[in-house]
């Protein structure tokens, strides 16, 4: 540890103190429950409904509509998703690496598969 940390001094006792003490604590959970069912939960959740309705009427002009969650719990946007072009770059690459590695041991390369 010493290594590590030129300052440690291991004295045995357990590290106590770093959260807050019971009262505190009290306070902290009564202020949370008095929050958790206040207007803040009512605007966001109208934040929500008017924000995923203007996304559903704007998704016919998407690029990857399929890659857009528009969820009860989330609005996940991917309006213009890369990810089929990464994938296919990724198994050519992938192809090959593999291609090269099988040609350093002397190994015929692999033949693509039908429909490929």
């Amino acid at each position: 540890m010493r290594a590590f940390y030129p300052g440690f001094r291991d004295d045995g006792r357990e590290l106590r103190g770093f959260g807050p003490g019971r009262g505190l604590a009290a306070i902290k959970r009564a202020a949370e429950m008095l929050l958790s069912c206040g207007p803040a939960q009512a605007y966001e959740a109208l934040c929500h409904a008017i924000y995923a309705r203007h996304l559903r009427a704007r998704a016919a002009r998407w690029l990857s509509p399929e890659q857009v969650e528009l969820g009860r719990d989330q609005l996940k946007l991917h309006t213009r998703s890369h990810r089929r072009a990464i994938l296919e770059r990724f198994e050519a690459r992938v192809a090959q690496t593999l291609d090269e590695a099988m040609a350093a041991i002397d190994v015929p390369a692999r033949r693509p598969a039908a429909g490929r």
